[in-house]
């Protein structure tokens, strides 16, 4: 963090402190522009070299995950029908070491100071130290195309109450793909540290539209106000001020602009849906948004543009998470999987994480698998992080379709499975981490064996008979 930065740091805290001040910052990430993803600040672009064959991720189609918007303007997004109630910037050392100097590190979102004010609160103050860890995250460089030049500034997966059970009071830190979504999961969570990670830069310009919102939003109602039409000039007027001397305030005004309406529509679609439910979310459960809003004011929040299969994002999220001491918890990669093979780089960033034995790993996909209530398009499946991670070393498997057609177990919740069975091959190629990397003296990638025949996949310990 540059000495100008920590000064204005400081003087906001202190008038935060004085009364003087709401809550906001001018810190940030990467631009995007109107149609497509742009490079990095350091002008960046193209998918990484890496040292192995592995093929890029493929932008994500327009359909599966979360609801895309093909043009500017075009802001509303479609209402599911309601269904029946369910059952219950980077230090001066990482900076050298780095292989990719282009690629800008990924501030935190907008917060009120290193001292956090009384009010909303998280965890308490994010001591500086491990702020600085995960500032240092750095961009992925933006991919070639957004498919249809259309971004997805709301989710379309209907079901993810599903995992609450699984993921309530994780902590540690959290991280996944897509918008409005990880708010969700986020308030059963309760993460220590959140990383909103998308290729797509502007959906990373999303999260800080939404960071400027929280914070100046003291409840659920307050939020839902500034993304109303009637609130939408309030909502310009909060961004225009928290990032008035970004370079990048007007491009995260186009955002706020294309991303209110369907944001509205989302916010609307799931306090309606999970009330029906009988679950308890931030939008309507005021210990629970008191949490998210509390992670924005304590500076808990680093919205990046990050590639699941690239070199720079998930490499230093791990290196941040072990330097700050911290588990990785939840990784919540939606469908992404679906647009690309389980390659060795993409194993490499996997296996790189610092799981436990609390750590889950949350994937959906985007078939006639059986869906949950309430869920007309995706099936959803957890593993746990140790397993994933054994998994990605030793299973031959090289895709999220083959992964839950032979290997998923069935949990007892509809539309949800684990996968549980043991990985039974060889290690398999791990791609290495990027010369120079600093994880290098934390961590290392295993090496895989001699080629030798692989074992069928184990059978799932409860057989799931629906069609594919």
């Amino acid at each position: 963090m540059s000495p100008s930065w920590t000064a204005v740091r400081s003087l906001l805290a202190t008038l935060w402190l004085s009364g003087c001040l709401a809550p906001s910052t001018l810190v940030g990430c990467g631009s995007a522009e109107s149609t497509t993803a742009q490079p990095s600040a350091g002008g960046a672009s193209a998918t990484p070299a890496t040292s192995t064959t592995e093929q890029p991720a493929r932008p994500r189609e327009a359909d599966p995950g979360h609801e895309a918007e093909p043009a500017a303007g075009d802001d509303t997004g479609p209402e599911t029908a309601l269904p029946t109630r369910a059952s219950e910037e980077p230090t001066e050392a990482t900076t050298a070491a780095a292989t990719d100097a282009a690629a800008a590190p990924a501030p935190s979102a907008p917060t009120a100071g290193d001292v956090a004010p009384a009010g909303p609160r998280a965890h308490g103050p994010l001591p500086a130290a491990i702020r600085a860890h995960f500032d240092a995250i750095r961009h992925d460089p933006a991919p070639p195309a957004i498919v249809r030049s259309s971004h997805y500034y709301r989710t379309n997966e209907n079901a993810h109450y599903v995992y609450r059970e699984r993921v309530t009071d994780l902590g540690g830190v959290m991280t996944g793909v897509g918008s409005d979504q990880l708010y969700l999961l986020a308030g059963w969570a309760h993460p220590e540290i959140l990383v909103p990670l998308d290729f797509d830069a502007e959906i990373t310009q999303t999260h800080r539209v939404f960071a400027a919102a929280f914070l100046a939003s003291e409840t659920a109602d307050d939020l839902f106000a500034l993304f109303d039409e009637d609130g939408f000039g309030t909502l310009l007027g909060l961004v225009r001020t928290h990032y008035a001397n970004d370079p990048d305030l007007e491009s995260l005004l186009r955002t706020a602009q294309r991303a209110a309406g369907p944001l509205r529509d989302s916010l609307r679609s799931i306090r309606r849906r999970y009330r029906q439910f009988g679950v308890p979310t931030y939008l309507t459960d005021t210990a629970q948004y008191d949490f998210v809003r509390g992670l924005f004011v304590e500076g808990r929040v680093f919205p990046v543009r990050g590639d699941l299969t690239a070199d720079n994002t998930m490499l230093d999220l791990a290196l941040a998470a072990r330097r700050a001491q911290l588990p990785v918890r939840l990784v919540y990669v939606s469908n992404a999987e679906t647009y690309f093979e389980f390659g060795p780089t993409y194993r490499r960033n996997i296996v790189a994480q610092p799981f436990d034995e609390r750590s889950v790993f949350l994937r959906t996909f985007h078939s006639n698998l059986e869906h949950p209530e309430g869920e007309p398009n995706y099936h959803y499946n957890i593993e746990t992080g140790p397993h994933v991670a054994a998994m990605m070393q030793r299973s031959p498997i090289d895709s999220v379709r083959t992964l839950l057609v032979q290997t998923r177990s069935r949990t007892g919740v509809r539309g949800l499975t684990e996968i549980i069975a043991e990985p039974t091959g060889a290690q398999q190629p791990i791609a290495p981490l990027p010369e120079g990397h600093p994880l290098a003296a934390l961590w290392t990638p295993p090496t895989a064996s001699p080629p030798a025949a692989s074992a069928p996949a184990a059978a799932p310990s409860a057989p799931a008979t629906d069609a594919e």
